[in-house]
């Protein structure tokens, strides 16, 4: 088969475009401090501590009940802990939200950890929340660290690892697989 210049200098173009960024991704990991494990169990205990106080204003329905965020006594985004003036209020603000080495990936996110849940109308691409909410109850991972693993560690069948803060406030070194995108929610 004979490629026109154009498909081979697109072709060329995409490899070297990907040989840049694993390039970018294997330097940045190489010169990346260590990530610091105590400091985001640290970070996320307080902010599960922060969400406990913020339950008792806003009490969760009976799991079997629960089909939202609202049900489960959460707020919208769990960075509404960090807004001041309020009994769940975090010391330190928005900065509890961030690890001091973030991997590549969250380098530039307004926060460090990923949020676990959302709301029915957040994209036509998320699958419903509401039996995440009931089969997981108050063992539901709300927030999830991510920053162990490295871009250049990610691929097909590679096991990675998270800190998940559960809804109870519970902080816990989970390990799971890139094939299922959703399999956080079920740990």
């Amino acid at each position: 088969m004979k490629m026109n210049a154009k498909v081979l200098a697109w072709r060329l173009s995409l490899l070297l475009s990907a040989g840049a960024i694993m390039g970018v991704a294997l330097a940045t990991h190489q010169t990346r401090p260590p990530y610091d494990m105590k400091e985001s169990i640290a970070k996320l205990t307080q902010i599960g501590k922060s969400l406990q106080v913020y339950r008792k204003y806003h009490p969760a329905k009976p799991v079997a009940e629960r089909k939202t965020y609202e049900d489960a006594g959460l707020p919208n985004r769990l960075t509404a802990l960090a807004e001041p003036g309020h009994p769940w209020s975090l010391p330190d603000g928005l900065a509890t939200f961030h690890v001091s080495n973030p991997n590549e990936i969250n380098v530039k996110n307004y926060v460090s950890f990923s949020h676990m849940y959302w709301t029915p109308t957040a994209s036509l691409h998320l699958p419903d929340m509401s039996a995440y909410y009931v089969s997981r109850g108050e063992k539901m991972p709300v927030l999830a660290d991510d920053n162990p693993n490295s871009l250049v560690d990610m691929g097909p069948g590679r096991v990675q690892t998270a800190l998940v803060l559960r809804l109870n406030g519970d902080v816990e070194v989970i390990h799971y697989s890139l094939s299922d995108m959703f399999c956080v929610l079920k740990q």
